[in-house]
């Protein structure tokens, strides 16, 4: 499954307020196969995602109904899973954006008993079954199952499996998302596959968008020696936004 910005949009409404997005900063880690991080909503990370050709199985769960799990599997797999129809659109649908071709099931206790997650808790309410079960999926592997993502509030997510490849796929709607921040239509020429190689590198790396001149600012943790920890915990770099363009300072010109 390949992670690319297909929807042609510069700028992308997370449609989700909290202090991160209120903020305009955004936290990405990456170990190990797993994408991490947080403010960054379902609108956003479903803007990577290519629609056809899976069918996505998702639950809502948790004492709050604020956890989220979904799964992407190949149609041609999926045909063989219980599938369980939204009486009204699912989570997927409601925050994808149009056009949008997803056929969204619910995840349900037959198909979680069928992954092998359903715990082993018969005198615990149903409610909590779920929480366990759609919680051990981001620790379960399936061949069938291309992608597993967790979401809580619509900004905390875990994303498996993303090849170090896939990463530039990723990022790239997340800085549309900076782009709406920014209030501009902003071209990132390399900007993805620097932030994918940095977080390749370093494995955490974090974003924040400002005004007053428009640019990202983007931190890591400093891995120097103690002293040089001490002395400043975090390296970062900044791309100024000039004539709509994205510049990083061993950037000496853009085409306009």
């Amino acid at each position: 499954m390949g992670f690319t910005f297909t929807r042609g949009r510069h700028m992308l409404d997370p449609a989700h307020t909290c202090s991160w997005t209120a903020q305009r900063r955004t936290e990405l880690t990456w170990h190990a196969g797993v994408l991490a991080g947080a403010g960054v909503s379902l609108r956003v990370l479903l803007a990577a995602w290519p629609g056809e050709g899976y069918h996505w199985f998702s639950r809502i769960y948790g004492d709050y109904a604020d956890n989220l799990v979904v799964l992407a599997v190949a149609a041609a797999d999926a045909a063989a899973w219980p599938q369980t129809l939204y009486d009204v659109p699912g989570p997927v649908a409601q925050a994808a954006l149009p056009p949008a071709s997803y056929a969204e099931f619910e995840l349900t206790r037959e198909l979680l008993i069928e992954l092998g997650c359903w715990p082993h808790l018969p005198d615990a309410p149903e409610e909590e079954q779920f929480a366990y079960a759609c919680t051990a999926l981001l620790d379960h592997h399936d061949q069938r199952v291309k992608l597993t993502l967790a979401l809580h509030d619509d900004c905390f997510f875990t994303l498996r499996p993303v090849t170090p490849e896939q990463l530039c796929g990723l990022i790239a709607p997340i800085l549309a998302m900076h782009s709406f921040w920014l209030k501009q239509s902003i071209n990132w020429s390399t900007t993805p596959i620097r932030l994918a190689d940095r977080l390749r590198e370093q494995g955490e790396l974090h974003l924040t968008s400002e005004d007053a001149p428009p640019q990202l600012v983007v931190r890591w943790p400093n891995r120097a020696g103690f002293v040089q920890r001490l002395l400043q915990p975090r390296i970062e770099e900044t791309a100024t936004i000039t004539n709509g363009h994205a510049v990083w300072p061993d950037e000496t010109s853009h085409t306009p």
